[in-house]
């Protein structure tokens, strides 16, 4: 696979964090620019800062003789990566009150009907256009913290998300209801201005992935269930 010219680092990143996550590229390989370059057809340059992202990430570590070794990627992971999320979301509901809710309900209920709207055949995304809605619903919640560290630290953690979702659930939607009704209790609350079960709702969300996924790479690690 070639890569375009768009934000061709970034491209990089997600595609190396798709190996690690599918353990393609196993924990303690050496990623060596020249040979990447050469495999992805671009420049040594993009390479070196997609591997800087992933180190930032966690998936990599640089060490003092300058190699550059892929970390192991656990249920571990998933689960740190979803109780920081709850940190954050959970803390930015604290903001709650009628002024918030009116500048942002209508985002959040455009979310939720995108969400039911994207297209789907037999449980099968046709394309990412429900991840995308997801995506949106929950930095919406953090934008109603008005909070600009808290949106800084939910997006550093974005992308990892993104990838992990894609990875593991392979486009299948068979929680997009489930998912569906949980948002809706969590905008429910918010429209009552009641912050604590805004919480609670948004608390066993994020749990309720966390163990889908946290299941999910151990199979990856396992079995090998999700290789192509």
């Amino acid at each position: 696979m070639r890569l375009t010219k768009q934000s061709i680092s970034d491209q990089a990143a997600q595609m190396l964090r798709k190996q690690i996550m599918l353990h393609e590229l196993k924990e303690g390989t050496h990623l060596k620019e020249s040979e990447l370059s050469g495999v992805l057809g671009v420049s040594r340059g993009p390479i070196r800062e997609a591997i800087k992202k992933l180190e930032a990430e966690g998936f990599v570590e640089t060490r003092t003789n300058g190699r550059s070794i892929v970390q192991p990627f656990t249920e571990k992971e998933v689960q740190d990566l979803y109780d920081a999320r709850i940190l954050i979301e959970t803390n930015a509901l604290l903001n709650i009150r009628p002024e918030i809710v009116a500048r942002y309900l209508p985002t959040l209920q455009l979310a939720l009907k995108e969400m039911e709207e994207s297209r789907v055949i037999d449980d099968v995304m046709i394309d990412n256009s429900h991840i995308e809605a997801d995506v949106h619903f929950h930095y919406t919640l953090v934008c109603m913290s008005e909070n600009k560290t808290l949106m800084r630290m939910w997006q550093s953690l974005n992308e990892t998300t993104q990838t992990l979702i894609e990875v593991t659930a392979r486009h299948t939607l068979t929680r997009k209801e489930k998912i569906q009704n949980e948002h809706l209790a969590i905008v429910d609350a918010i429209i009552k201005y009641d912050v604590a079960t805004a919480q609670k709702a948004l608390t066993a969300h994020l749990m309720g992935a966390s163990n889908y996924y946290s299941e999910a790479v151990f199979k990856i690690e396992s079995r090998g269930e999700y290789d192509e």
